[in-house]
């Protein structure tokens, strides 16, 4: 994209922004703040990170002007801002909103309901990502029994046991860690098949702890079945 046409579109967002950001402290209505905080999620998915975190910030602080700061909507925005400020590489940022986020959705909405375990996970990586260890682990093993409560051994709480073998793996636990992502593989190419991202996930993530573990010939298969997908 040339400077000018990126100038052009930067200038379209911010206009946009503004007039919505404007609109919303006019009306003083949640509704008003929900359409800035969807803005905001248009701009995360077209990948306009920088412009989606400064709406995000915006949207949040309006909503906790406007409904309070343990609102759902307020708590739902800040999760949002954490999730795309870890992925942004800021997660000493990231955690400590999750912090202020996870006990007010557990308050809020109870400690297994399904956005409540949702923040739980991204806190959880966000912990590992840090090298926080001990207590990743602990939030996702809390992550999953809940799950699995609720939903089974499904979607969800086969994307907490990865995560669970994430983090053993990190901890050097890699028996622990090979037993858990060959289960977990088990389960999503059973429910999803072997082409599913998440399948090609799993499968990735225990193709790098065996060769780590020095099992080459079985690393390999799972590599190049990965790559086959």
């Amino acid at each position: 994209m040339s400077d000018s046409k990126s100038q052009s579109h930067a200038e379209s967002w911010m206009h946009d922004f503004v007039s919505r950001r404007d609109d919303a402290i006019r009306r003083q209505q949640p509704e008003a703040v929900s359409e800035l905080y969807k803005y905001a999620v248009a701009l995360d998915r077209k990948k306009l990170w920088s412009a989606a975190e400064q709406v995000y910030r915006e949207a949040a602080e309006l909503a906790t002007r406007i409904v309070g700061a343990d609102a759902h909507l307020t708590l739902t925005i800040l999760h949002s801002l954490a999730y795309l400020l870890d992925s942004s590489g800021k997660q000493q940022e990231a955690a400590q909103v999750y912090e202020a986020v996870l006990p007010g959705m557990e308050k809020l909405m109870g400690e297994e309901d399904p956005e409540t375990l949702d923040v739980m996970n991204n806190y959880a990586c966000t912990l590992d990502n840090l090298g926080h260890l001990n207590r990743a682990e602990i939030m996702h093993r809390t992550t999953l029994s809940r799950r699995q409560k609720i939903f089974g051994m499904t979607g969800p709480t086969l994307i907490s046991l990865n995560n669970l073998g994430c983090v053993l793996d990190n901890k050097g636990r890699y028996a622990d860690a090979e037993v858990i992502y060959r289960n977990a593989l088990e389960m999503v190419e059973r429910m999803a098949g072997r082409n599913d991202r998440r399948t090609l996930t799993v499968r990735n993530n225990l193709g790098c702890l065996l060769n780590a573990r020095g099992k080459l010939n079985d690393a390999e298969e799972m590599h190049v079945e990965t790559l086959r997908r």
